[in-house]
């Protein structure tokens, strides 16, 4: 008895008794039950009638939607989507890609966005963006292992390097995709197709927006996917004319305005695209901002506020975050720096309007959470300006006393560029902060102070280094950082409560939290994220880790550059939820390893270093408090360490340690 589905893409009972006039019979074998089988959609999709092959198409992209939801688990064995690929879905969707049939060609492009695309796992990848090393590229690459075990057993040592590329060309498309779905629409040239349909076909919105979804899951593939799609012939051109232009039709911004067409008018989807295309690389980057001229762009989306941009509200909140996401990965790499000269008073008057993002967050403003967000991803391109500044004084030595031609020039943007931002930046850490206590409101600011640690963490490394800079203001300012900010905020009674979420949120504490999604395929990476992560777990709205992360992240700057104060922070050291999820994760072994939990674990693992790294320094403290003569200790400097060691020494910690 074969399962069957009806037109929503629902499973029918078995013993479903439905009337004839829903359309459900239509079908030769079991004439007598309602629904159509997968192998049934397959014939319809292959029709003569463009009806049929149109419904086929929508039907099976409907059911994979489901599938990968967890709908057909507890009603069905096995797998639906394993089932679908084995039996060539993959390539029906390709080539009717290819139907000259508009209706058609739509419903294959929504069906390869219900298989290759999670929106759910984009979501949390634009949440994490903004966490400390948030903006490193996780490649989509599944993992290959019986793939190289089978190439194993053909090539070893040096033959296998030297022929591995030479065999993955000549691999039929089919074999490729078994193992890697992406690799495999790319040896179709899947690329050139949909840049036809963008710019030839110019469907409506829904197919469009489909299509960029899918190219920028093609993008988080690898830096090879990226470079693939830079180099397709006038897709990318295609993407920044007409869906990122410089002016359009204002009509689109009134009330009630149903866009009929996308082409003409900017698309959050289209910058977000672009930015997770630079997100491939350096030489990625480069050419965006100058073959593909999305500097200009950025400029013109950066320097409007959103509420001027002529577009629906919440489309320009988007695109203005996404603008400076891809300008933050930029200035990453040292690019588009320039433009910070140019922009400095948007960047300023940007800042001066926080406060009011702060009583919006008390008002229950409905789209607060979107400039939250916005204004999360200003505070990230801060960070990285901030960063690459830092350097430009030891590259302009450099490219001074060196007859090498091939110095790496200095970035067009100098420390005393960027210091005056930073009062700002710490005056809305103290407003945020004093908001800990209120739960709804800490929620919803707890990205933003996030990365206004970080953003602190990086200045003082930064500013430590710096020539222009008396070192003895530098450390007074850390001094003051520390007594009037820092170590109020480890007193907070809602900090206990932080330390104590971690061992409830964490992966190594809970490895079931990464495990793989009910309808995972191991040809297309996902990060299991379907159906939304739990509040209490790592990556979920009420975990601790981001923010624990970039406070240890800073407390370690400061300690590194100012190891007196090293004492004062001995308190961390002795939460009893750090200590206990510390025991924990040590008892536990890992997860077994999948897209997931390496994605989760990466940022797990930040904050065990810096808590880690925090502890040898207590630690040296220790010893070398041992070593001074008594009268040279400061006051009470062993006892505080002393309080908290007992942990620290312990054996696993060495591991880290040495």
């Amino acid at each position: 008895m074969q399962a069957r589905f009806s037109l929503k893409g629902e499973l029918i009972p078995a013993d479903a008794d439905l009337p004839t006039h829903l359309g459900l019979h239509h079908h030769g074998e079991e004439a007598e039950r309602a629904g159509y089988s997968l192998q049934e959609l397959f014939h319809l999709s292959r029709s003569q009638v463009i009806q049929q092959r149109t419904l086929a198409l929508q039907v099976l992209g409907r059911i994979v939607q489901k599938a990968r939801t967890g709908e057909f688990a507890s009603s069905l064995k096995g797998s639906v989507l394993r089932l679908l690929l084995d039996a060539g879905f993959l390539f029906l969707l390709r080539f009717s890609l290819d139907d000259a049939v508009d209706n058609v060609m739509a419903a294959s492009v929504g069906a390869l966005r219900a298989l290759l695309v999670s929106l759910d796992d984009e979501k949390y990848l634009d949440w994490t963006f903004s966490w400390y090393q948030g903006m490193a590229a996780f490649p989509f690459v599944p993992n290959n292992e019986e793939e190289e075990e089978e190439e194993e057993e053909e090539l070893n040592g040096t033959e296998k390097s030297q022929d591995k590329k030479l065999k993955e060309e000549n691999k039929p498309d089919p074999d490729v995709a078994r193992y890697d779905v992406v690799k495999g629409l790319l040896k179709t040239r899947i690329q050139h197709r949909l840049r036809y349909i963008l710019e030839v076909v110019r469907p409506v919105p829904t197919v469009v927006l489909d299509i960029l979804h899918i190219l920028t899951h093609i993008a988080r593939h690898s830096s090879e996917a990226c470079s693939q799609l830079l180099d397709c012939p006038r897709l990318i051109e295609t993407i920044v004319r007409e869906f990122l232009p410089t002016q359009w039709d204002p009509q689109v911004a009134e009330p009630g305005c149903l866009l009929t067409s996308l082409h003409g008018v900017p698309c959050a989807a289209a910058m977000k695209f672009i930015r997770v295309l630079a997100s491939g690389g350096r030489n990625a980057t480069a050419r965006l901002l100058n073959k593909f001229e999305m500097k200009s762009r950025l400029s013109r989306f950066i320097a409007e506020d959103p509420v001027d941009l002529l577009l629906p509200r919440e489309e320009a909140i988007r695109l203005s975050t996404e603008a400076f996401r891809l300008w933050a990965v930029a200035a990453g790499y040292g690019q588009a720096c320039d433009l910070y000269r140019d922009l400095y008073p948007v960047l300023v008057r940007i800042l001066q309007s926080l406060p009011e993002l702060l009583s919006a967050c008390r008002g229950k403003n409905p789209m607060v959470e979107l400039f939250v967000q916005r204004a999360t991803a200003v505070v990230t391109l801060l960070i990285h300006v901030t960063q690459t500044a830092g350097y430009t004084a030891e590259l302009q030595a450099k490219l001074s006393s060196s007859e090498d031609s091939e110095q790496v020039p200095p970035p067009p943007v100098a420390w005393n560029q960027v210091s005056g931002l930073q009062p700002f930046l710490e005056t809305g850490l103290k407003k945020s902060l004093q908001e800990i206590s209120q739960t709804e409101t800490w929620q919803t600011l707890q990205p933003l102070t996030t990365t206004y640690l970080i953003y602190l963490g990086v200045y003082y490394s930064s500013c430590s280094q710096q020539p222009s800079v008396n070192p003895i203001d530098c450390l007074e300012e850390l001094e003051r950082l520390t007594s009037e900010v820092l170590q109020p905020l480890l007193s907070q009674p809602a900090m206990h409560s932080m330390w104590d979420l971690l061992r409830p949120c964490s992966a190594l504490c809970n490895p079931l939290s990464c495990s793989p999604a009910p309808e995972s395929v191991s040809s297309i990476a996902s990060l299991s994220c379907t159906g939304g992560k739990p509040p209490f777990s790592l990556v979920g709205s009420k975990s601790p880790f981001p923010f624990l992360t970039a406070l240890l992240f800073l407390i370690n700057s400061i300690t590194h550059i100012h190891k007196g104060l090293t004492s004062k922070y001995s308190s961390v050291l002795g939460f009893g939820g750090l200590k206990d999820y510390l025991h924990q994760s040590w008892q536990t072994g890992p997860p077994s390893v999948t897209p997931s939990s390496a994605w989760i674990l990466r940022h797990e693992y930040h904050l065990q270093y810096f808590v880690l790294a925090l502890a040898r320094r207590m630690v040296l403290l220790l010893v070398f408090s041992f070593l001074l003569p008594k009268e040279l200790t400061p006051p009470g400097l062993s006892h505080s360490v002393c309080q908290t060691g007992n942990w620290s020494l312990h054996p696993c910690s060495f591991s880290y340690l040495t």
